[in-house]
């Protein structure tokens, strides 16, 4: 595997045989270590940069994620996967103004995309801003996104905001109530 690494990975399906070739191994840690060893023998390739910071992110490793997030962005790279992990590494630093931002640059390209309607709408909630994460969940749902998680999440910003009878959305601890007082009838 060496070799190849030496050779230069810049074409799709290199990248994609980076990005899955140790999750398949049930080693998503040494993932980001494969990616990185690319990164070294090709350090002028920004998407791989990018690569090892989404990743590095899926992982837990903070660090590294900021560090190769941070040269993709400044190599330029700005496709919406990439911009929405920069959002989601802005969010779990709690910085949910820089995580908004990328968040809708990444809306901006993929405007159908229901994992970034939800992380937007949910670092709204954490900023304090419920009403516009319920705008914009309600706005997903009209527009057809059927999400378990943007549904999820619309009954836990309306339940933020004491709003529990509204019709379409169940808050979980409705469901779970029910269910114990038909098992344990009082």
């Amino acid at each position: 595997m060496g070799r190849r690494l030496q050779q230069g990975y810049d074409r799709p399906a290199q990248r994609a045989w980076l990005r899955g070739v140790s999750p398949c191994l049930g080693q998503q840690d040494a993932g980001v270590e494969v990616l990185q060893t690319a990164y070294a023998a090709n350090p002028d390739n920004a998407e791989l940069a990018a690569e090892i910071g989404k990743v590095a992110l899926e992982t837990g490793q903070v660090g590294v994620a900021q560090k190769a997030l941070k040269t993709a962005e400044d190599k330029g790279v700005q496709d919406w996967k990439t911009l929405s992990a920069q959002g989601t590494l802005a969010a779990k630093t709690g910085d949910h103004a820089k995580a908004q931002k990328y968040y809708q640059a990444a809306l901006r390209k993929k405007p159908d995309s229901a994992s970034v309607i939800n992380n937007l709408a949910l670092s709204y909630a954490l900023d304090g801003k419920a009403r516009k994460a319920e705008t914009l969940l309600r706005k997903a749902a009209k527009e057809g996104h059927d999400d378990k998680r943007l549904r999820q999440n619309l009954a836990l910003v309306l339940g933020v905001q004491g709003k529990y009878n509204e019709p379409g959305t169940s808050p979980p601890w409705t469901w779970a109530r029910a269910r114990l007082r038909r098992a344990w009838p009082i």
